[in-house]
């Protein structure tokens, strides 16, 4: 970094304070060059939303203007042939001392010379904005096409730099030649990172941490997407759905849509919006209805490990569910053993979610090959006298419920269609092998093979849980 913590670049561009008048010579019409007078110079001013005071308003162009108003800034200016050409004998007219070629950056007015390529050019500006703490940009005069392109590489370099630039001015024409209004492009700047944030999320959920607004309001949304990120791909999702993110999220969005500033792209916001409603009235729905929808979107959106994952929770909520229905003292017990998983009652890894979802399954998969409790239960729930009093004696009162539910639910597992059940055990397997080989990270399928195999068993999902219902013994079709 230099002695001077900041810099100001001005694109030079060709306006001359000098004017072309013909006149006749031996016949023939030639130009000459004459100086511009006073009147001839434009009226500068900044935007009522910047608060800058000018020493002197009027000039020829910009560049004379931010070297007398900006002295505690470096100065580089980016230049061709015939703008250091131009503005050098400006500046000497303006009896301002300034060594262009010393202190700036030469671009090459020549298609295929190095300095004229698109990269040099970039370059030089990324290496200029690395350079220094604070920088301000001047885009109002250019050269070919150079102004747009910065305009599209300080979009790129504000995601990695935002704090780095404080404005980037542009003097907007109100009267050609004799009027300028001075604007902070900045302000597009960070339109141009908010929309593609909402780009980013609509399509992936992802929101790019180095992305940091000047703009209060997209600070917020974006801080508050990047917590909707955090939770989703993690999984975290009962909190998510039910919790308030989701509707402060909705409510600065509908906020933001009220900013003129956005106009031109509502449609990434609505669509956020309707999709995040989607996702909130996911709590109206059971369990496995919840984990099915959230596994359809995680495909859609190209995460193929939490889709296969949260399918296969999903298998196991819609076994709890179906196996709820055997029986009054099952549906007792299994609504027992949630309100031990609500009131965190240890051990934690025995009363959770993973294990009603996990022993469900497993006991549908395994019948009469499953070993020990289903959902352990320490208390005593709707036994008959003499039942409990026998247990007593055996001093094995838990494990005699836990076992009499069990043989209960494998008897009514098993009056299922044996071909049906059958295949609805072995869809079982094979998801379990599809999730395992995924998430430990040794997988040999390829990322389009995941997806068809995704696939496939979303179908069989859709066929044996929703279609058929097959572990409802009194209604399977």
């Amino acid at each position: 970094m230099t002695n001077s913590s900041k810099a100001f670049i001005s694109i030079l561009g060709t306006v001359r304070h000098t004017k072309i008048v013909p006149f006749i010579e031996n016949g023939t019409i030639k130009n000459r060059f004459e100086n511009k007078d006073e009147s001839d110079k434009a009226l500068y001013g900044f935007n009522e939303g910047l608060d800058f005071r000018l020493k002197n308003k009027n000039h020829f162009n910009m560049f004379p203007l931010v070297l007398e108003n900006f002295p505690e800034y470096e100065h580089v200016p980016i230049y061709t042939n015939l703008s250091r050409e131009i503005q050098h004998d400006l500046l000497q007219h303006e009896e301002i001392s300034f060594d262009i070629e010393k202190n700036g950056i030469f671009v090459s007015e020549k298609v295929g010379e190095n300095e004229a390529e698109y990269g040099y050019f970039l370059n030089q500006i990324n290496h200029i904005i690395d350079k220094y703490e604070y920088v301000i940009i001047d885009m109002t005069h250019g050269f070919r096409h150079f102004p747009i392109l910065a305009i599209i590489d300080l979009i790129m370099q504000n995601i990695q730099n935002p704090d780095k630039i404080e404005y980037i001015f542009f003097a907007k024409e109100i009267e050609q030649n004799k009027q300028y209004e001075i604007i902070d492009l900045i302000e597009y700047l960070e339109l141009a990172n908010l929309s593609y944030l909402l780009s980013s999320f609509s399509q992936n959920y992802t929101v790019s941490n180095t992305i940091r607004f000047k703009n209060p309001l997209y600070a917020n949304i974006a801080q508050l997407l990047n917590s909707f990120s955090e939770h989703f791909l993690s999984n975290s999702l009962k909190s998510l759905i039910e919790g308030t993110l989701i509707d402060t999220i909705i409510n600065e969005l509908i906020f933001l849509k009220e900013q003129e500033s956005v106009e031109h792209f509502e449609d990434y916001i609505d669509e956020i919006i309707i999709h995040l409603e989607e996702i909130k009235n996911l709590q109206k729905l059971g369990e496995w209805q919840k984990l099915y929808s959230l596994s359809k979107m995680m495909n859609t959106r190209g995460y193929q490990l939490n889709a296969i994952t949260l399918l296969f929770e999903a298998i196991g909520f819609y076994c709890a569910d179906a196996i709820e229905t055997y029986s009054p003292m099952i549906k007792t017990h299994i609504e027992r053993f949630k309100a031990f998983i609500v009131e965190g009652k240890k051990p934690v890894y025995e009363y959770s979610t993973y294990a009603l979802s996990n022993q469900s399954r497993n006991i549908v998969k395994l019948t009469k090959q499953f070993y020990g409790d289903f959902l352990y239960n320490p208390e005593i729930l709707e036994w008959s006298t003499s039942a409990i009093r026998k247990a007593k004696k055996k001093k094995v009162l838990p494990r005699v419920m836990s076992k009499s539910i069990k043989t209960e639910i494998v008897d009514r597992v098993l009056k299922i269609d044996t071909e049906k059940l059958n295949n609805f055990q072995e869809f079982i397997k094979e998801m379990e092998r599809l999730r395992n080989n995924l998430a430990h990270g040794n997988s040999s399928d390829m990322q389009d093979d995941a997806k068809e195999a995704y696939q496939k068993n979303l179908e069989k999902f859709t066929f044996f849980c929703i279609e058929k219902d097959i572990l409802n013994t009194q209604t399977n079709k």
